[in-house]
């Protein structure tokens, strides 16, 4: 299989916009984030506490594991099955984004799986959705880890024995602002770590779902932040951990075709108004789910390798 070095500090399961972190991760490792100006010297000297609050994470994940195997997902393994119900897995989603792809996903005829790495704030609002009625359950998942990335498409599998949908939301924003000559490069390993490696770590365990029946939908959130037509200066880890997400949507759906009804796209949601992007910023939370339903139910004729906003292409 395929593994990734850890990083020397500890990865946030976030969901982001251009301008905004948006923490899906435990609260005290967001607040020693937010502290941090990114300055090299700064940096160091956190490193050694947050790669403490990783270790300790990480000792919780046999626990975490032990998830997959409850009632809820044995139903809703056993709902989809019995009525051929297509399933969707989205990353980072225990808020923002990428809870709101859960929901709308549901609505629309999905087996719903909710994924974050903080267990306690998954599972409660997967717990909440559930209440609302809606097919969703939650399944643990760190994306900076090629074992639990492993141990999620194995738990997926044996429960549904198919995959339909991938939405790769989960990513980080460290570095807005920063000269490209400030960034450390720390930074920059943690940023692509969880923007970049971790979607396709999570392309190459699925696709053997997909490739089995000949049918699939890979959403990669990326930004314009990542296009090479508006590049400009700062914020180097982020946009260009972007570029590469946005190489790879072009890459997998070119080597994808072979395999039947495959389609990879990315998707910009633009800045939009949640708990850590803010209240100024000019895009609900919903705005951008036409485009996850559009690209997720995309027909067989339907774009493929392509980057859009508002069901627009844009420039790579």
């Amino acid at each position: 299989m395929f593994h990734i070095h850890p990083p020397t500090c500890v990865i946030l399961s976030l969901h982001t916009r251009s301008h905004a972190i948006q923490c899906g991760s435990n609260d005290n490792i967001a607040k020693l984030y937010a502290a941090i100006t990114f300055a090299p010297a700064i940096l160091v000297s956190t490193a050694n506490a947050i790669n403490a609050t990783k270790l300790a994470l990480g000792r919780r994940r046999d626990q975490i594991r032990v998830q997959s195997g409850t009632a809820a997902v044995a139903a809703a393994a056993k709902r989809s099955k019995l009525g051929m119900k297509p399933v969707a897995l989205v990353t980072g989603a225990n808020r923002g984004i990428g809870q709101e792809a859960c929901k709308h996903l549901a609505k629309h005829g999905f087996t719903a799986i909710l994924t974050s790495r903080d267990l306690a704030k998954g599972e409660r609002v997967a717990a909440e959705l559930q209440s609302a009625g809606l097919d969703i359950i939650y399944m643990p998942l760190d994306v900076t880890s090629a074992a639990s990335i492993e141990q999620l498409a194995a738990d997926v599998k044996a429960a549904f024995g198919r995959l339909d949908v991938l939405v790769n939301n989960a990513a980080v924003y460290l570095d807005e602002g920063v000269s490209v000559f400030d960034v450390p490069i720390d930074a920059f390993r943690v940023t692509f770590e969880t923007n970049f490696y971790g979607p396709l770590l999570l392309c190459r365990a699925f696709m053997p779902l997909m490739i089995e029946r000949h049918y699939g939908r890979i959403i990669n959130v990326s930004s314009e932040y990542g296009s090479l037509a508006h590049m400009g200066g700062y914020t180097a880890a982020y946009k260009l951990s972007k570029t590469a997400l946005n190489g790879l949507t072009r890459t997998l759906a070119a080597e994808a075709r072979r395999f039947g009804d495959i389609k990879v796209n990315a998707l910009c949601p633009g800045w939009v108004r949640t708990e850590m992007g803010g209240q100024h910023a000019p895009r609900s939370v919903q705005d951008p789910m036409a485009d996850v339903l559009w690209l997720a139910t995309l027909p067989a004729d339907g774009p493929t390798g392509g980057f859009f906003r508002d069901k627009q292409p844009i420039p790579w």
